[in-house]
């Protein structure tokens, strides 16, 4: 389903995406707060990722309606769809098995992508450990 969120945009460097996203979330938690959260999971939008100049990344939130966000933070609709997915368990910095496989898997089935991957994070590493970390990784298809 299409999911409104909050968001934080920006181009970075890809080796500095760990560093952005624990702030980008506060951030986003600190104006989310008084609206309240949407149901969902936290998560980024990878619209462009070249390595190693340059990532374009959108860090979100669901939010449980709209409200006049602060500057440098968006409120949209998060399109929902199709998607093809898959769950990595482990270092945020080890999923580029799970990409593979999910990519390998799209076009073995003969599916087009039609959007920029996103990632939704579905536990708290400081809670269950960077090792047991799950995030989900989807791709928009047709």
């Amino acid at each position: 389903p299409d999911e409104l969120v909050a968001s934080i945009r920006t181009r970075i460097r890809p080796e500095r995406i760990g560093e952005l996203i624990p702030d980008a979330f506060e951030r986003l938690m600190a104006c989310v707060g008084p609206v309240g959260f949407g149901d969902g999971m936290l998560g980024i939008v990878m619209h462009e990722m070249r390595e190693p100049e340059v990532a374009d990344i959108e860090v979100f939130m669901p939010v449980a309606g709209r409200f006049d966000p602060p500057e440098g933070i968006g409120v949209s609709t998060l399109r929902g769809g199709t998607m093809a997915a898959v769950v990595h368990t482990g270092p945020y910095d080890a999923s580029r098995a799970a990409y593979e496989a999910l990519t390998e898997w799209i076009d073995e089935h003969g599916r087009q992508i039609l959007g920029p991957p996103r990632e939704h994070y579905l536990n708290d590493p400081h809670v269950v450990g960077m090792e047991r970390a799950r995030t989900e990784i989807e791709v928009p298809v047709a």
